[in-house]
């Protein structure tokens, strides 16, 4: 135990240590500071570095969870779609989902089993191997589509529907496929975004409430009893040392390799499985999409998702066990010809290559440790695993999505709260994320506002219209701004992202690296639309900014985790 120091986990004058800048360490920030508690943030890399830039973009109950009875999670998923739909709706927006179907029949058994949770017994697992290697006909889609609905209740989004293949639904494969299920959801195109909405808000509620809050990126954590050294990761720095209250381990896959380094005593928590995406530009494939989406089931029974991504197409995702250092897993070309493949199977007409993939990610889910058994039947709720040494209390997060980051930030604040001797007075459930507030919900309304704004100011519509997309709402008071100080009204090549705003970006935006500013302000790592052209005119502005830059780095790291081959 460190000289002078005890643990007394009711003081609120002493600040949570929230390892993680992702999107679950930061919504748990949200929530502590809202209920008065002081918080600081350290991260090894970068805002929303892990897991959060790398996920399918989906906002969404869960349907396959339904299949192995896990209500609970896709009820409470269910909720948080639509209060993300009502305090965020700048980055999350409705999508529909088409789900192919071969057969009437098919998979009803299979899934029965895996329902009840059945598939556990001796035997049964086998049954539902066999039973379930026709596909899942119709009737089963059905069933689970009118489930689904049945627990969104009172649902803002329209309801199932089933039709045999013909206009208005997506030109998939006729010669596979019958019929088409269509059903709801949402999608988050840039959680990068969202992240750094939520950390605008932990600023603004901390000053309004006159409470400490640090984020600190590009740090580390290194423990001393009850005390913390905050250093920074590379090259001489000052070092921070705090006596934290707790610490909230919040690093995702990286969640056992954190607990070891503190170190902390623990057994296995995390068995991450490795996803996925590709993005391409295909013009067929997107008019095929006609903004909807595909949840198909392939010939080998997995499943794919074929997304809208803005001016481009999604392609994921693949769900393989992963042991390295989650930092280090990237796609591989077999990973690659898979979901072509796969996007193949449901569009023949498209005829996909490898050539067309504009870029490529690759993520590790921080799931639970399950040692054998399916991928798909690991589950994808949350919990809360917390573990003591010598006075130091620590709460690893483990599991968890996108879509129930508040929900999950909110119970680990309430936790806390509880050793702290205090209730929950203050959540975050109808509290509008910033760029809520002046974004026009409906898309004609949307419309009308960038025009009426873009000749009011002299910018761009299609200026104005990325920037919204970025940025929601707080993109008119920032490009408001910039034009009353004269700013240029220059775009980037390609993508007609304000020039200014990049720069603002540079200044404002916790960017450290041209890396961060290229995969987690700006967006243009996974934007199909950016070209070299586009990645040299950034490389400009960061030059003109004065700031640093390791040409080898940024090279070998777009390339080899983003196939940014075209760029050099």
């Amino acid at each position: 135990m460190s000289a002078g120091l005890e643990n007394d986990p009711r003081d609120g004058t002493r600040p949570v240590l929230i390892l993680g800048a992702g999107v679950n360490g930061v919504s748990v920030a949200r929530e502590l500071l809202l209920n008065g508690v002081p918080v600081v943030v350290v991260d090894t890399a970068d805002i929303a570095f892990g897991a959060t830039s790398k996920s399918s973009r989906l906002i969404h109950g869960g349907l396959r969870y339904l299949e192995y009875g896990d209500f609970s999670l896709v009820r409470e998923s269910l909720e948080e779609r639509e209060r993300l739909l009502r305090t965020a709706p700048q980055f999350v927006r409705p999508l529909r989902l088409h789900i192919p179907v071969r057969q009437r029949t098919g998979g009803f058994l299979a899934s029965g089993i895996r329902f009840v949770g059945l598939q556990k017994l001796p035997g049964l697992r086998e049954v539902a191997s066999w039973s379930g290697s026709e596909g899942r006909g119709l009737y089963t889609v059905e069933s689970g589509l009118r489930f689904y609905d049945l627990l969104a209740g009172d649902s803002s989004l329209p309801g199932r529907s089933a039709s045999p293949l013909g206009p208005g639904v997506p030109p998939v494969d006729h010669r596979r496929f019958r019929w088409i299920c269509s059903y709801s959801d949402c999608q988050m195109l840039y959680p990068e975004r969202y992240v750094l909405a939520l950390i605008q808000d932990c600023e603004r509620i901390a000053g309004g409430l006159g409470l400490r809050f640090d984020l600190l990126t590009y740090h580390r954590a290194i423990r001393d009893g009850l005390a913390v050294d905050i250093q920074p990761v590379d090259g001489p720095g000052p070092t921070q040392r705090i006596a934290p209250l707790s610490i909230v381990n919040a690093t995702g896959a990286w969640g056992d390799l954190t607990l070891a380094e503190l170190p902390i005593p623990s057994p296995r928590l995390f068995g991450g499985t490795k996803g996925t995406h590709i993005l391409t530009a295909h013009a067929g494939l997107r008019e095929a999409l006609r903004g909807d989406a595909i949840y198909a089931e392939a010939a080998d029974g997995r499943l794919v998702f074929i997304l809208p991504h803005g001016e481009g197409t999604m392609i994921g995702t693949t769900d393989d066990r992963f042991q390295g250092r989650p930092e280090e897993v990237r796609a591989t070309p077999e990973d690659i010809d898979y979901l072509v493949r796969m996007t193949n199977e449901v569009f023949p007409q498209i005829d996909l290559t490898s050539a067309d993939v504009a870029a490529h990610c690759c993520g590790v889910r921080p799931l639970p440790y399950a040692p054998a058994g399916k991928t798909q039947a690991i589950p994808r709720g949350h919990w809360i695993e917390t573990n003591e040494s010598s006075g130091l209390i620590v709460d690893t997060l483990i599991g968890g999505k996108l879509t129930t980051c508040r929900a999950l930030g909110e119970e680990v604040a309430e936790r806390i709260l509880k050793r702290m001797d205090r209730i929950c007075v203050s959540r975050t459930r109808d509290r509008p994320v910033p760029g809520a507030e002046s974004y026009p919900r409906q898309e004609a309304d949307r419309g009308e506002a960038v025009e009426a704004f873009a000749r009011e100011t002299g910018w761009e519509v299609a200026a104005v219209q990325e920037a919204v997309a970025l940025l929601g709402g707080e993109a008119f008071s920032i490009l408001r701004l910039l034009a009353a100080e004269g700013a240029d009204p220059a775009v980037l090549p390609d993508v007609p992202l304000p020039a200014a705003l990049v720069r603002w970006m540079i200044r404002s935006e916790h960017v450290h690296s041209l890396l961060d500013l290229i995969e987690r302000r700006t967006m243009l790592a996974l934007e199909p639309r950016a070209t070299r052209a586009t990645f040299e005119a950034v490389l400009g502005l960061w030059r003109e900014a004065g700031q640093p830059i390791d040409e080898p780095v940024v090279r070998r790291r777009l390339v080899d985790f983003y196939g940014r081959q075209a760029w050099f």
